[in-house]
């Protein structure tokens, strides 16, 4: 008897045969398991990757300024630790007066120092430090600091501010500064710095013929986005440059300011 079925249902026959294998071993989670385990053999790679940072150091401190008497206290704080590794940290203040170090041996990837600096006279200093793995140089930091005499009421500062911190796009950015209770007949530095979408700094030196100076920066063609000027003021006179105080402002970039419509 001839069949009835052509060559060509014979080959449709076939092939629903092999979906319907494909649907139940896809049913079962044959096929997933393969695939779930190969994402996770990535997921791991990609974790080996972010955790291959080197450690480092840094150092802190509660102020800029000081008085005589006042008791300094450094942090020194490790981060990025190997386990089990042995560390050092060796610190020195700056005129050698005042060093010290610490030992240990990783059981956390961070650690915490501190050191208290007592008796310091009037003047600028730094504490510089290093951090050891095993013996090897791997990191260095360093902070510095003014202690002031006790007679001195009102130390020298900077402060920067602006009549408006939301700038319509296209329009000037005026930033004013004023250093104060500056020593007359001394030359001074402002070093600012402007974070953001563009980056820029410079330095506005001066010579103090009153005990207060006023100086303005202006910024132009600003892109969208936020913005951080930062001001440090320096005395420079016969012993050296010496850090005299810090301040800073953000503002904002915008399509239009809510502040000053149109």
């Amino acid at each position: 008897m001839q069949s009835i079925l052509n060559p060509r249902d014979n080959a449709a026959k076939s092939l629903s045969l092999v979906i319907l294998l494909l649907l139940t071993a896809l049913s079962h989670g044959f096929i997933q398991t393969s695939i779930e385990s190969q994402s996770l053999v990535e997921d791991t790679r990609m974790g080996s990757q972010n955790n291959s940072s080197s450690p480092y150091l840094v150092l802190g401190l509660n102020m800029a300024m000081y008085y005589v008497g006042d008791t300094v206290s450094v942090s020194m704080d490790s981060y990025d630790l190997v386990i089990n590794e042995s560390y050092e940290i060796d610190w020195i203040l700056y005129n050698g007066t005042q060093s010290g170090n610490f030992n240990w041996t990783a059981y956390s990837s961070s650690s915490f120092e501190h050191v208290n600096l007592t008796g310091l006279p009037a003047g600028y200093h730094c504490v510089d430090a290093e951090l050891f793995e095993n013996g090897t140089s791997i990191d260095t930091d360093s902070r510095c600091f003014t202690v002031m005499s006790t007679t001195s009421t009102y130390p020298s500062g900077v402060e920067v501010n602006m009549y408006n911190t939301q700038i319509t796009l296209g329009d000037t950015a005026w930033i004013n500064l004023w250093a104060h209770n500056l020593t007359v007949n001394e030359n001074h530095t402002v070093h600012w710095v402007l974070n953001g979408s563009t980056f820029q700094s410079a330095n506005i030196s001066f010579y103090a013929n009153y005990s207060d100076h006023f100086d303005y920066l202006t910024f132009q063609n600003l892109s969208l986005g936020s913005y951080c000027l930062s001001a440090e003021l320096f005395i420079n006179n016969a012993t050296g440059t010496h850090y005299l105080d810090w301040d800073s402002v953000c503002f904002s970039v915008v399509n239009q300011s809510t502040t000053y419509p149109p």
